[in-house]
């Protein structure tokens, strides 16, 4: 399969999310030496609210998909879906989304700091809170002369004590050093 804007796939039903409406050439390529079928396919806007089932779908669709291939805009794209979308499957992607952004070289400080806390969101709702606390540990550096970048951090990581862990006390001394 070649969905028209650059990405492909295999198997007899795949799925396939496209990012802007538009007029697409799907085609599909055996391996009988035929020649490629071809269909035209128009990409609407979303007339509305999408249903949680929709939004469920499309986070799989995600993960299923080789999406490292897509340029760094479409990643940023599916980055800011799953930061919106609230489905409870979204998590694990968040998390390899935004480790797999963090390796950008030439990024902000500003945008670095948002693809931490999105990883330590998605880590602590994995269950894997330590690793993320761990993750303000080792970046505390890099924030050192941005201060309100270092508040950022320190505030999700107080949010993990007091929410996750339950302990008001650590996270109090964290919201006092603020």
């Amino acid at each position: 399969w070649d969905f028209g804007n650059g990405m492909t796939g295999a198997g007899r039903s795949p799925t396939h999310i496209y990012f802007k409406e538009n007029d697409y050439i799907v085609s599909l390529t055996t391996g009988a030496g035929l020649p490629p079928f071809k269909r035209r396919v128009r990409i609407w806007p979303e007339p509305g609210d999408a249903s949680p089932l929709s939004l469920e779908a499309a986070v799989n669709t995600f993960a299923a998909m080789d999406w490292k291939k897509l340029d760094s805009a479409r990643i940023c794209e599916i980055f800011t879906f799953l930061t919106i979308c609230e489905q409870p499957n979204r998590w694990p992607l968040l998390d390899v989304v935004a480790q797999h952004l963090l390796t950008q070289k030439e990024i902000d400080l500003e945008t670095r700091a948002q693809y931490l806390t999105a990883r330590m969101d998605a880590l602590t709702q994995q269950g894997k809170a330590a690793e993320a606390l761990k993750l303000v540990e080792q970046s505390a550096a890099d924030f050192a002369k941005t201060p309100v970048l270092q508040i950022r951090l320190q505030l999700s990581a107080a949010l993990i004590h007091q929410y996750h862990y339950k302990d008001a006390a650590t996270a109090s001394k964290i919201y006092k050093a603020i």
